[in-house]
């Protein structure tokens, strides 16, 4: 005996994507899953109609055919995912890195405006500011330092001169992480995936993409008052050897 329909559906579930590299012209496989606020698929046609011109029936459909025309999707990711991050300021993801080491070197004295040192996350213990003629500088007194991004203010009030020699000594950790190139990549093919289930009566649920071309369709507010999403938009593609462009799959069974 057939099992009884649910009488409504609420989804719950989460994200996956697995986006096409074009330098290596092949899938980099599937992600974690992410946590997500849409998956949205819409299907779409035109309607072409033939009417009539005869005075019995003139405007009258005498022909109406629905043609299909490509599904769109939308996807709004709420976790911070590199990939989908990339995918949001059409970038490309990249390694940097800084080695821990010594600083040594100079810099020119702007007074009261920040000036870069050589490498960022800079150890406060034993960086010293020697003046070509003021001499050794005192901290918070002749200048301030931001250790996190490397930088240092000669304050107007104390020893050193407008653009006077500033020999820097002192050491900076390691610095890693990854970058997103912006900018550089507007479209992204990826195939998507919503895995879940109908909280309504617990069957899984499944709607998985063959291919789509995504891209980003809104501005990344980094000082949002709410939590931000990364939303993408895009059109589902079908790929040579499918006969459709997505398959949703309902389960008999609870899980």
């Amino acid at each position: 005996m057939a099992e009884a329909e649910a009488q409504a559906i609420l989804g719950a579930g989460a994200v996956q994507l697995n986006v096409y590299d074009p330098a290596t012209q092949a899938y980099l496989g599937w992600g974690d899953e992410l946590g997500a606020d849409k998956f949205e698929l819409t299907p779409d046609s035109e309607v072409k109609e033939k009417t009539s011109k005869k005075h019995l029936n003139y405007g009258q459909a005498i022909a109406s055919v629905p043609l299909a025309k490509p599904t769109k999707i939308a996807i709004t990711i709420s976790a911070a995912d590199k990939t989908a991050m990339a995918m949001q300021f059409q970038g490309v993801l990249a390694s940097y890195s800084q080695a821990a080491g010594s600083i040594a070197g100079t810099v020119n004295a702007k007074l009261d405006k920040w000036v870069a040192l050589l490498k960022r996350n800079v150890v406060e213990a034993g960086l010293t500011f020697t003046g070509a003629t003021a001499g050794l500088l005192t901290k918070d007194t002749d200048y301030v330092v931001n250790y996190a991004t490397g930088e240092v203010k000669f304050l107007s009030t104390g020893e050193a001169a407008a653009n006077e020699v500033i020999t820097v000594a002192g050491t900076a950790n390691a610095v890693s992480g990854t970058r997103i190139r912006g900018g550089t990549q507007v479209q992204v093919r990826a195939q998507a995936r919503f895995v879940g289930v109908n909280l309504v009566d617990s069957r899984p649920m499944r709607a998985e993409v063959w291919e789509a071309s995504l891209r980003s369709t809104q501005g990344f507010d980094f000082l949002a008052d709410d939590f931000n999403g990364i939303q993408l938009e895009g059109t589902c593609v079908i790929p040579a050897g499918k006969a459709e462009p997505y398959i949703v799959d309902f389960d008999d069974a609870p899980a």
